[in-house]
Protein backbone atom coordinates (compact mmCIF):
# COMPACT_ATOMS: atom_id res chain seq x y z
CA UNK A 1 0.00 0.00 0.00
CA UNK A 2 3.09 2.35 0.88
CA UNK A 3 4.27 2.17 -2.94
CA UNK A 4 0.70 1.88 -4.57
CA UNK A 5 1.11 5.14 -5.72
CA UNK A 6 4.09 6.80 -5.77
CA UNK A 7 7.62 5.23 -7.72
CA UNK A 8 10.24 6.69 -4.68
CA UNK A 9 13.82 4.51 -5.55
CA UNK A 10 15.80 2.61 -2.35
CA UNK A 11 17.70 5.99 -2.07
CA UNK A 12 14.42 8.14 -1.60
CA UNK A 13 12.80 5.88 0.07
CA UNK A 14 15.97 5.14 2.94
CA UNK A 15 15.42 9.13 3.22
CA UNK A 16 11.89 9.77 3.77
CA UNK A 17 11.71 9.20 7.60
CA UNK A 18 7.74 8.97 7.66
CA UNK A 19 7.82 6.37 4.48
CA UNK A 20 10.39 4.51 6.96
CA UNK A 21 8.37 4.83 10.13
CA UNK A 22 4.92 3.06 8.20
CA UNK A 23 7.23 0.26 6.53
CA UNK A 24 8.17 -0.74 10.62
CA UNK A 25 4.60 -0.71 11.10
CA UNK A 26 3.79 -2.69 8.34
CA UNK A 27 6.38 -5.23 8.35
CA UNK A 28 5.69 -5.55 12.11
CA UNK A 29 1.53 -6.50 11.02
CA UNK A 30 3.14 -8.90 8.39
CA UNK A 31 5.60 -10.60 11.08
CA UNK A 32 3.21 -10.48 13.70
CA UNK A 33 0.59 -12.19 11.53
CA UNK A 34 3.19 -15.03 9.68
CA UNK A 35 4.55 -16.38 12.86
CA UNK A 36 1.03 -15.95 14.66
CA UNK A 37 -0.25 -18.03 11.47
CA UNK A 38 2.85 -20.26 12.01
CA UNK A 39 2.26 -20.93 15.58
CA UNK A 40 -1.66 -21.97 15.50
CA UNK A 41 -0.84 -24.12 12.48
CA UNK A 42 1.87 -25.73 14.12
CA UNK A 43 4.76 -25.13 12.23
CA UNK A 44 7.94 -25.15 13.18
CA UNK A 45 8.85 -21.43 11.89
CA UNK A 46 12.88 -21.85 11.19
CA UNK A 47 12.18 -25.48 9.70
CA UNK A 48 10.10 -24.01 7.01
CA UNK A 49 12.20 -20.76 6.59
CA UNK A 50 15.29 -23.38 5.93
CA UNK A 51 13.34 -25.20 3.96
CA UNK A 52 12.58 -22.46 1.63
CA UNK A 53 16.26 -20.80 1.51
CA UNK A 54 17.75 -24.57 0.36
CA UNK A 55 14.59 -24.77 -2.45
CA UNK A 56 15.61 -21.42 -3.59
CA UNK A 57 19.64 -21.81 -3.63
CA UNK A 58 18.36 -25.76 -5.69
CA UNK A 59 16.51 -23.71 -8.09
CA UNK A 60 18.34 -20.22 -7.99
CA UNK A 61 22.40 -21.24 -7.93
CA UNK A 62 24.25 -18.03 -7.18
CA UNK A 63 26.80 -18.88 -10.43
CA UNK A 64 23.99 -19.24 -12.94
CA UNK A 65 22.07 -16.25 -11.62
CA UNK A 66 25.50 -14.30 -11.93
CA UNK A 67 25.68 -15.26 -15.33
CA UNK A 68 22.26 -14.00 -16.29
CA UNK A 69 22.07 -11.14 -14.86
CA UNK A 70 21.49 -7.75 -16.44
CA UNK A 71 22.40 -4.53 -15.02
CA UNK A 72 19.72 -2.60 -13.24
CA UNK A 73 17.88 -5.52 -11.78
CA UNK A 74 19.15 -6.27 -8.46
CA UNK A 75 21.36 -8.67 -9.12
CA UNK A 76 24.76 -9.83 -8.10
CA UNK A 77 25.97 -8.11 -11.92
CA UNK A 78 24.06 -4.86 -10.41
CA UNK A 79 26.25 -1.74 -8.90
CA UNK A 80 23.40 -0.76 -6.63
CA UNK A 81 23.27 -4.18 -4.93
CA UNK A 82 27.42 -4.75 -4.31
CA UNK A 83 27.15 -1.07 -3.16
CA UNK A 84 23.95 -1.90 -0.25
CA UNK A 85 25.93 -5.52 0.23
CA UNK A 86 29.61 -4.38 0.67
CA UNK A 87 28.35 -0.91 3.03
CA UNK A 88 25.93 -4.11 4.96
CA UNK A 89 29.45 -5.96 5.55
CA UNK A 90 31.47 -2.76 6.48
CA UNK A 91 28.62 -2.43 9.26
CA UNK A 92 28.64 -6.08 10.55
CA UNK A 93 32.72 -6.12 11.49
Amino acid sequence: EIFQWTSLSLKETKANEKVMAELKKELADVFIYALDMSVLLGMDTEEIILEKLASIKEKYPAEAMRKNAKAGSGSGEDDEYWRIKNEYRKKEK
